[in-house]
């Protein structure tokens, strides 16, 4: 049996695209001490993912954190280590694979109804 899945409430998947927005125009300043502010509130916004909150074990929170691990690397080689602002293009396409996964999770766990 597959566990239930909870409902997401909407303010939590608003609040997550929110930070991950913010994280993304900090990044984009130009200023190393926001650069690091932004990725500080993209860790943050991670644990308002909706995607993190499932009980699927440690293989998947493992992949998650490799994935956070990874796109933080690359966002520090595509900055310079934030001497230069992220690449426009990149926090957009960032931003919007977020945004496509976080709303595709969030109208899955919608349409989960109860067997009850």
């Amino acid at each position: 049996m597959h566990p239930e899945r909870e409902k997401i409430p909407i303010t939590r998947l608003v609040a997550s695209l929110a930070l991950v927005t913010a994280a993304a125009i900090l990044m984009c300043v130009g200023i190393r001490w926001l650069f690091f502010v932004g990725l500080a509130v993209l860790a943050i916004s991670g644990y308002l993912s909706s995607c993190s909150r499932i009980g699927v074990g440690r293989m998947r929170g493992f992949l998650n954190l490799l994935l956070w691990l990874v796109a933080s690397a690359g966002f520090l080689w595509l900055s310079s280590f934030g001497r230069e602002p992220l690449p426009l293009a990149a926090a957009c396409a960032a931003v919007i694979a977020n945004c496509i996964s976080e709303v595709a999770y969030w109208g899955a766990s919608r349409k989960v109804t109860s067997n009850a």
